[in-house]
């Protein structure tokens, strides 16, 4: 975005050694902010460290982005760090949550992002994000949790059908199947079997066990 380069611009001439602590933190986070509007990650990325750690009204938001920043380059374990510093901070209460869950998901730590996803789930005053509800589905669904896997993924289902991939269905035929609840099952692997792949050779096979439980020879 052109404004934010020309914002830099001007940023680029402020003489840093005039400003204040105060005066500094602002000038780093605004100044970051701009690289990160800009698409200059890398830049961003330093302009936010230098403020995240200070006690400044401008470390709690740099901690956000860099955070954020850290999520998308793949630095989980910089991401987890400084998202669990903001999860009880309200202004980033809900969106805090989101990333370390997705970062547990991404780690396979499936214990961890159900003790903390599960709480929020069960809590009537917080309106769960629908992927927090299809991450928390796919958590039981990989400890073979069936049972609590499959009011998860239909939540999902019903919320947002139009994002449903193949793996979705499959998973939720798989689920279906394993707790023998078939006519669900056949329902779910119908939709995976729309195109010729090993996912389709996996669904057609228990498709037809579905059939032959439900006396459909």
């Amino acid at each position: 975005d052109n404004s934010y380069s020309d914002a830099l611009i001007s940023f680029e001439q402020v003489e840093q050694s005039s400003l204040n602590n105060d005066q500094l933190a602002e000038y780093y986070f605004k100044t970051g902010y701009c690289q990160f509007k800009a698409k200059k990650i890398d830049q961003a990325e330093n302009s936010f460290f230098q403020v995240k750690k200070g006690t400044s009204t401008w470390a709690m938001p740099a901690t956000y982005y860099y955070s954020h920043i850290a999520y998308i380059k793949g630095k989980y374990q910089e991401a987890e760090n400084g998202f669990n510093t903001l999860k009880d901070v309200p202004l980033y209460s809900t969106l805090a949550p989101y990333y370390l869950a997705q970062i547990y998901y991404q780690q396979g730590r499936y214990d961890d992002l159900l003790k903390l996803s599960v709480p929020l789930l069960n809590d009537n005053s917080n309106k769960a994000s629908v992927e927090m509800i299809r991450l928390t589905g796919n958590a039981y669904f990989n400890r073979e949790q069936y049972a609590d896997a499959i009011p998860l993924l239909e939540r999902f289902a019903e919320a947002n059908p139009s994002a449903l991939t193949r793996i979705d269905y499959y998973q939720l035929g798989y689920a279906c199947y394993k707790t023998a609840n078939y006519t669900k099952g056949i329902k779910w692997f119908q939709e995976v079997i729309r195109e010729q792949d090993s996912l389709s050779q996996n669904a057609w096979y228990h498709l037809g066990d579905c059939y032959l439980k439900t006396n459909q020879k």
